[in-house]
């Protein structure tokens, strides 16, 4: 089979390699589609403190079958000891595992674990073939949801994290602070979560004109006028509720920075609620304290339950979150990876929403 292997940062391979045997409690995957993430572009384009973790283990073993956590795989083989799944199954990494060993997992609560072993870091990854998966990591998906929607789940509840976490009640006003995959996950979660009037800023207008198809109430171009007055405005100076930056990141990929966090810190009510989804700059997230003295909560994320997935799959197969819109492009064959690596980390000049999903299966 053919695998992507890494050597090193920047230095990813196509090469062939083995089709790997399931060993206990693990399934072997025929990998049907694929998309990366900003967080693995990021790992291994710029590299981090866990990049120089992997870095040394790539010294230490050899070249790593790493990354690759957003997919759609069937089951071909299970190991000794799996009984929920079987050949034919189609499958996508749903459920994080629980360490066991932090102080959360000791006080009884593993649910709530966010150290457990995560797939393609921890585990090898799915840029191949065929891949080895644990199959604690899998959830089933009907055939009511495409390869492609399957794909992109692990964002939507990457998302869902940060939505619950806010407590949204009914009527609240909400300002979501960019329209990127996150943002409009965001978007349509809180609208058939209850929010009231919703208002989302960026800087691509085909991005606020898909906002407002899917529900938007009040769309703000942030590249042309000031979004902090424009939402004041829009809630007679009072404030959102909730403020979700989906924005702040790595400007390099196209992110914002710390400047939305700045942003959510000004347009948040008193005694609301602001959430930062988006993947903040290394060094520090640049946190305004000020807005502490009026009572606003930063708040942080959980882990989804599986109640909660089967609930979010239901949606998705039922067409009430539609995912469809926010995949823009899609690359034929394992070889077209490292065009996905390019697009992914570059997303805005080539006009993606969603990073570009990879089909190896038709």
């Amino acid at each position: 089979m053919k695998a992507w292997r890494v050597y090193g940062r920047g230095d990813i391979r196509l090469e062939e390699v083995p089709i790997p045997a399931p060993r206990p409690g693990t399934v072997l995957l025929r990998v049907r589609m694929l998309q990366l993430s900003v967080t693995e572009a990021s790992l291994l384009l710029e590299g981090d403190l866990a990049a120089r973790k992997w870095e040394e283990r790539c010294r230490e073993h050899g070249p790593l079958q790493m990354f690759g956590h957003e997919f759609s795989g069937e089951v071909v083989e299970v190991g000794a000891g799996v009984k929920d799944l079987m050949a034919g199954d189609r499958v996508f990494w749903g459920r994080m595992i629980p360490c066991g060993e932090c102080a959360i997992c000791k006080a009884g609560h593993g649910a709530l674990c966010l150290k457990g072993p995560h797939l393609g870091t921890d585990t090898s990854g799915c840029l191949a073939e065929y891949a080895v998966v644990p199959a604690a990591f899998l959830v089933k998906v009907p055939e009511t949801v495409t390869d492609s929607e399957t794909a992109a789940l692990e964002p939507l509840f990457a998302t869902f994290v940060h939505v619950a976490a806010a407590g949204i009640s009914i009527g609240d006003t909400v300002a979501i602070l960019g329209q990127g995959v996150m943002g409009l996950n965001c978007l349509q979660l809180v609208r058939f979560l209850g929010a009231g009037k919703v208002i989302v800023t960026d800087i691509r207008s085909e991005l606020l004109d898909l906002s407002h198809r899917l529900g938007a109430d009040i769309t703000i171009d942030a590249a042309s006028c000031d979004p902090a007055g424009s939402i004041l405005e829009a809630t007679g100076g009072v404030g959102a509720d909730i403020v979700f930056d989906c924005a702040g990141g790595n400007p390099k990929f196209g992110l914002a920075g710390s400047a939305t966090l700045a942003t959510a810190a000004t347009v948040v009510r008193d005694c609301g609620t602001i959430i930062v989804v988006g993947l903040q700059v290394s060094g520090g997230i640049g946190l305004d304290t000020a807005p502490l003295s009026r009572g606003v909560r930063y708040k942080s994320v959980r882990i989804c339950s599986d109640k909660e997935v089967a609930w979010m799959v239901g949606l998705v197969a039922s067409k009430r979150i539609n995912l469809a819109p926010l995949i823009t492009h899609t690359l034929e064959g394992i070889e077209s990876m490292k065009q996905a690596f390019e697009m992914t980390a570059n997303k805005r000049k080539y006009g993606a929403i969603n990073p570009p999903q990879v089909r190896l299966v038709r």
